[in-house]
């Protein structure tokens, strides 16, 4: 019966002129066998030597030398590109053994908007940029796969600039304000997705070194990072009034509004601490 790895490795048999120099390649060095006619060999050695069903160990055993030099860490690799709820961008892998691919990739996208909340005009920008290594585990003969990795570089954010126009109303912690003609309301915003460096786990399907051989692959993959809570800050400056009179917006009063209504924020956003992955691509291995 065939191994596994024997059953992985038939494309690459019927490949005889490659199959025996790879085999030569990765063979250990040693005397050469002395050969010799088992006809003529004693009743004994004739009734012990090697026969027809000897055959299927000796094509395992050059299977598993094909797939050993076929897995060889960094004797192959792949460029794929990619597109995902993080953006545009590639990544590049590398076999380490059968079941094992190291992959590294990047990727990036911006998104510039305006938008009114709470009376608040916003001139906002969205930017999403990472950077990540991880190991696709291959537990099956098949495209699935478990991938730990960490996520070396978290550039997502977003910053607004924003205004509210003389007379406006706008409203902070439930409070209403409206700016003053003479001095209204401006500022800005910023939201940062945690820390730079934070753990990843994904799942998903698609080997870039397919065990068919085939030279093109679509990957997907769908899973999270823990980039930890992400923080927001209000900055607002000019002056506004209230039920309470009228002053600087940077009052303590208003001011312990402000700092509310930045914890509304990001109780709004703390689950996104478990940031979303998700992508899917095609790419193309070199090599054998």
């Amino acid at each position: 019966m065939k191994t596994p790895q024997a059953l992985a490795a038939l494309p690459l048999v019927a490949l005889l002129p490659a199959a025996r120099a790879i085999a030569q390649a990765v063979a250990p060095s040693g005397p050469a066998e002395a050969t010799y006619s088992s006809s003529n060999a004693p009743a004994a050695e004739r009734d012990s030597a090697p026969g027809p069903a000897s055959f299927p160990a000796a094509e395992d055993a050059l299977a598993n030398r094909l797939v050993d030099a076929v897995y060889r860490p960094f004797h192959a690799y792949a460029l794929g590109f990619r597109i995902g709820d993080g953006g545009i961008g590639g990544e590049i892998a590398t076999p380490l053994t059968q079941h094992l691919v190291l992959r590294g990739g990047a990727q990036a996208f911006t998104y510039s908007t305006t938008f009114t909340t709470n009376g608040l005009n916003a001139d906002g920008t969205l930017k999403l940029g990472d950077g990540f290594i991880s190991v696709d585990f291959f537990p099956f003969r098949s495209g699935f796969h478990l991938s730990p990795g960490i996520t070396v570089h978290n550039g997502n954010n977003v910053a607004a600039h924003l205004g509210v126009p003389p007379g406006a109303t706008f409203t902070l912690n439930n409070v209403d304000y409206t700016s003053e003609t003479s001095d209204p309301i401006t500022g800005d915003a910023s939201l940062k997705f945690g820390n730079k460096v934070a753990p990843r786990l994904t799942v998903g399907f698609g080997n870039l070194f397919s065990r068919s051989g085939g030279h093109f692959s679509f990957p997907a993959e769908i899973g999270f990072e823990y980039i930890s809570t992400p923080t927001v800050a209000l900055n607002l400056s000019g002056s506004a009034c209230s039920s309470d009179g009228c002053g600087s917006i940077n009052s303590p009063e208003n001011q312990a509004n402000i700092a509310a209504q930045q914890q509304i924020l990001a109780n709004d956003i703390a689950p996104l601490r478990f940031f979303p992955i998700l992508s899917f691509g095609v790419a193309y291995r070199f090599g054998h």
